[in-house]
């Protein structure tokens, strides 16, 4: 298992030295795996991680610990160990570096798209965070340093193109190697390597908070051949000042270089226009011929939403023949209001059928499943067939949500026979929504069944948690040592009167491990109101036979005292 999951590491260190032009700079490299722990610690020539070693069948998947942990962690390696941030407002140098290297390797040995798909991923987690609290990456105890640090390199590579992107990066290791080093080192390290000072740059994407939110409608001019864009910038400043008086600033005008490409029957017509104004009109000239789709940032060179109101046959156009993942993922996101729309549905399941990337048929599966079951049950039964198990998860989950006898014939031979764990979880948690009743049989074997990260156990517990019964509360009480989930599922299952509930929860706090013991504790003041946990804990406590497990409960009891 060892040499399956960690055989890549040595190409990914000759892959960073030569992308930085720095060699490693250390005398080995250990990787070292722990139990009880969280991720991955990049400790000089000493790397600790997780020991989530995963199985051979595991690799049906696309595993976090091969895509992401492992690369990450080598890139500290350079970028927060050979260079490190001077304090704690520019830690975004350490950690948005290492989250950043990932894609670039995967990039340079998958292609374009794999590197794509790897930052579409960062985006949606930076959108989540910025969500809950919207904050500058330099700045003290920034909530984005990962993922919007990530992000912002990638524009900074697409601002500079590949070979001065990558000279500014080995002058930023060189010149401060050995040392530590802040957000306008960086900038420096850009200027004295392109002569680009890009302070523009650095002011509103790492000094500022925020992203440009784009508004653009579009009128055609047949007369004149042309295309006019009003692009408008509705981002707002909503933030307020803290005890201390500081206040994060979103920018009203967020300056973006811009690829806009037009399509007609009569062939492309591509414009590069600069956005820097909080409403402007874009005119793109030379149509001969009326557009059949527009492409927003074609590029995908700037972190944004987009709201763009278009034509379904321009949008089915941009699908089909589209190869960039960001936009094609953008007009799937807009068919999904389209559910009465039958170029949105038919475009949907050409895409789920044989768009060139298996995210992409991801995408368009999800999608479908909240179309009409005429239209979508025939693309969906395809894709359950797929190649990719992230596709055929897709095609099983949105089939659940249209139901039918098809539906539950294919989930079941899902669950029973196909290759991947993740699809046999998703076919188990299909079943119990299609037919609960019939899936009984399948949810206990389910609870009982090993898969890489308990993934289809995991599955099953969820199961039992939406159609409780007493045979079944039993039956997960038997995996309270398996994982934390089953315990803290008889918690939630107990707040909610489920036969059998308490006294399981009980034996979970009265059991020999200590983990388990500590899991069901936490369990009980977290999941039930407090005079429901106090009943539990006051009534478990008798029969109690540990000591240590008693103290646990009478400790638990005082807090909530």
């Amino acid at each position: 298992r060892a040499r399956a999951l960690f055989g890549v590491t040595p190409n990914m260190l000759e892959t960073y030295s030569r992308l930085t032009g720095v060699r490693y700079p250390w005398n080995k490299y250990a990787q070292t795996t722990v139990a009880d722990f969280v991720g991955g610690m990049e400790n000089v020539t000493a790397t600790t991680l997780v020991d989530w070693l995963p199985d051979s069948i595991a690799y049906r998947d696309r595993l976090w610990y091969q895509w992401a942990l492992i690369p990450h962690e080598l890139a500290h390696q350079w970028f927060g160990d050979l260079v490190t941030a001077e304090n704690w407002a520019n830690y975004w140098l350490n950690e948005g570096m290492a989250e950043f290297m990932p894609g670039q390797y995967w990039g340079d040995k998958l292609g374009p798209r794999v590197e794509e798909d790897y930052y579409l991923g960062e985006y949606r987690d930076f959108m989540a965070a910025d969500k809950r609290r919207r904050m500058p990456l330099a700045t003290w105890n920034s909530n984005n340093v990962y993922h919007k640090g990530a992000l912002v390199l990638e524009m900074l590579k697409k601002q500079l193109g590949d070979k001065r992107f990558w000279a500014s990066i080995n002058r930023y290791l060189t010149d401060h190697a050995y040392g530590a080093a802040t957000s306008d080192d960086l900038r420096q390290a850009v200027l004295d390597a392109t002569g680009e000072s890009l302070d523009w740059f650095w002011a509103q994407w790492i000094y500022r908070a925020g992203y440009p939110a784009f508004h653009v409608t579009a009128a055609y001019d047949s007369a004149a051949g042309s295309l006019t864009l009003h692009v408008g910038q509705t981002q707002v400043d909503t933030a307020s000042a803290d005890s201390t008086g500081l206040r994060f600033e979103t920018p009203l005008v967020f300056r973006a270089p811009m690829v806009i490409r037009v399509g007609t029957s009569s062939g492309d017509v591509v414009s590069r226009v600069q956005i820097d104004r909080r409403e402007q009109d874009v005119r793109i000239d030379g149509l001969r011929s009326a557009p059949t789709m527009v492409v927003f940032d074609a590029d995908a060179a700037t972190v944004k939403t987009l709201d763009f109101e278009q034509p379904s046959a321009w949008l089915a156009t941009l699908l089909e023949r589209e190869t960039g993942l960001w936009n094609r993922a953008w007009a799937i996101d807009q068919f999904r209001e389209r559910r009465g729309d039958s170029t949105a549905a038919a475009a949907l399941a050409r895409t789920a059928r044989e768009a060139d990337y298996y995210a992409i048929r991801a995408l368009a599966a999800t999608a479908l499943g909240e179309f009409p079951a005429a239209v979508a049950a025939p693309a969906l039964e395809a894709a359950a067939s797929d190649t990719s198990s992230q596709v055929r998860k897709a095609a099983i989950t949105s089939l659940s949500a249209l139901g039918g006898s098809n539906a539950v014939g294919l989930t079941r031979k899902a669950w029973a026979s196909d290759p991947s764990y993740e699809v046999r979880a998703a076919a188990l948690g299909a079943l119990s929504r299609l037919d609960h009743a019939g899936a009984r049989t399948d949810i206990l074997q389910g609870l009982s069944t090993p898969s890489y990260r308990d993934v289809i156990q995991s599955a099953a517990v969820v199961a039992v948690l939406q159609h409780p019964d007493s045979g079944l509360v039993e039956a997960v009480s038997r995996q309270t040592g398996a994982q934390p989930l089953p315990t803290i599922a008889l918690a939630l299952l107990a707040s909610r009167g489920a036969p059998g509930s308490k006294a399981a929860l009980a034996r979970a706090l009265d059991d020999r491990r200590r983990w388990v013991r500590e899991t069901a504790v936490r369990a009980v003041e977290e999941q039930l109101d407090r005079p429901d946990a106090l009943a539990v804990l006051r009534a478990a406590l008798p029969a109690m036979r540990g000591d240590a497990a008693r103290v646990a409960v009478e400790e638990a009891i005082g807090r909530l005292e």
